[in-house]
């Protein structure tokens, strides 16, 4: 049974210490060079651990004012026009689903969650009071769903996503309704509610910012008076933030200037059609067998492969019969329907997208290629990279992990937490050599190896169609 909870914001006060002077800043949150509109902020004091979550903010708004001496935004009041009702998305935090009932009178309100069959999985209702009111459901263990919501004559729908993803809110995917219409009054006492925020000059701030359709992403700051800070985020694709595989695993994806990449490592043993590739669990060495279709788990553990996906002889990765030829570039191969194996030109737009010079990007080096390009792809910190993972910032989104690979010659399975490699569906002259990209722990560059050996068990990204 879904729990759900209303919180009433027009009516919850609270207070904030008095400073001798105001502080404030302006908050801007930008996807590639492009600032984007916010559906709330969360502010957390790290120095005194207080923190307040502005949930209501002015709409069609990119840059906020924020005093943080009170702990609220004081741009775009007098932008907003009279109220206007509904169901309206909201940003939502981890193990949250959550949605704004903006009603004109005390009314009771019906919530029903379906699954994406149409099956409904539960339902419940409650009571909502006039003006705006956060209404919050745990969905549990239900990975997408249809959330309808009836009541006062009103009706929407909104179609939530991502609920298993690993410490990430749920996205709503219909397109926003920006809550209209709160007079400044209203808007005041909606927009100060859920926290005791205190700053005082000098003190380290945390800003998380969320809104429907960018993964939430937070920058922390000691600011100033006057300060202009500004949040990196990274999107889904639009119309596409999640795929799944014939195996039933389901992968994020991150929208890359013009490419819509996956952010995961491929994880399946079974091609789109439902055949299986072999399983190399303890199979040894592969030198009369080069053309087999193989899955690995590094070092046989199936563990390995949850967090890192599989690794991929290239026949296996490519769905490759050497009896056919060669393989077209950006064959499906082992990704789903309408996604393919990435050619060597696609990692070489991805790279030039994130900076890397013509020159460096066509040449096949090791190190020494490009400047931090393949920083702006690796997961940032040290969670699942050895230390030092130079650079690391995942500006992109593209959250690289370094899955290791599988050595053929010596039967070795080498390099987790170290490197990450993954395979292109690109050949060189006229035999089967593949090539492939290398992120290393140790510097930031992004490696190009052009000839690779097709029995190696290496990752696979997906990039769609």
């Amino acid at each position: 049974m879904i729990r759900w909870k209303t919180v009433l914001l027009l009516f919850i006060s609270v207070t904030f210490r008095v400073t001798a002077q105001d502080v404030r800043i302006t908050l801007t949150t930008s996807f590639q060079q492009m600032a984007v509109p916010l559906d709330s902020i969360l502010m957390d004091n790290l120095t005194n651990g207080t923190s307040v979550m502005l949930n209501i903010l002015p709409p069609a708004i990119t840059s906020y004012e924020i005093d943080l001496s009170k702990g609220k935004i004081i741009y775009g009041l007098d932008e907003l026009q009279n109220p206007g009702y509904g169901f309206f998305p909201c940003s939502n935090t981890p193990g949250e689903l959550r949605f704004y009932a903006v009603l004109p009178s005390f009314s009771p309100i019906s919530i029903t969650l379906y699954d994406l069959l149409g099956r409904p999985i539960s339902s419940d209702r409650l009571d909502c009071s006039p003006g705006i009111s956060l209404v919050t459901c745990k969905p549990g263990g239900v990975a997408s769903g249809i959330i309808v919501a009836e009541g006062n004559g009103y009706h929407q729908s909104f179609k939530a996503t991502g609920g298993k993803e690993k410490g990430q809110p749920w996205i709503v995917s219909s397109a926003p309704a920006s809550l209209p219409g709160l007079n400044r009054n209203d808007y005041e006492k909606a927009a100060l509610q859920t926290g005791n925020f205190i700053f005082t000059p000098g003190d380290t701030v945390r800003f998380t910012v969320y809104a429907y359709d960018i993964y939430s992403d937070s920058l922390s700051a000691q600011p100033l008076d006057g300060d202009s800070l500004v949040v990196a985020v990274t999107r889904p694709c639009p119309g596409t933030h999640f795929v799944t595989d014939v195996d039933g695993n389901t992968y994020t994806t991150v929208q890359i200037g013009n490419q819509c990449w996956m952010r995961e490592n491929m994880n399946a043993t079974h091609y789109s059609d439902g055949t299986a590739l072999l399983d190399g669990t303890g199979v040894g060495h592969l030198s009369q067998e080069n053309y087999k279709r193989y899955w690995f788990n590094y070092e046989d553990n199936p563990d390995n492969g949850i967090v890192y996906g599989k690794l991929y002889t290239w026949a296996g990765a490519m769905n490759w019969d050497f009896m056919n030829g060669l393989p077209p570039e950006k064959s499906r191969g082992i990704c789903p329907v309408d996604w393919h194996v990435p050619s060597d030109d696609e990692w070489i737009v991805l790279e030039m997208f994130l900076g890397m010079s013509s020159a460096d990007a066509y040449d096949c080096r090791l190190f020494y290629r490009g400047t931090d390009e393949g920083g702006k792809l690796k997961e940032a910190g040290t969670g699942h990279w050895d230390s030092p993972n130079s650079g690391a910032t995942n500006e992109s989104g593209f959250t690289a992990l370094p899955g290791g690979g599988r050595l053929d010659l010596e039967s070795l399975f080498v390099g987790l937490n170290q490197f990450g490699r993954w395979w292109t569906s690109s050949n060189w002259y006229t035999t089967i050599s593949p090539s492939d990209r290398i992120l290393y722990k140790e510097v930031p560059i992004i490696a190009r190896q052009c000839i690779t050996g097709q029995t190696h068990g290496l990752s696979v990204r997906c990039v769609k169609d």
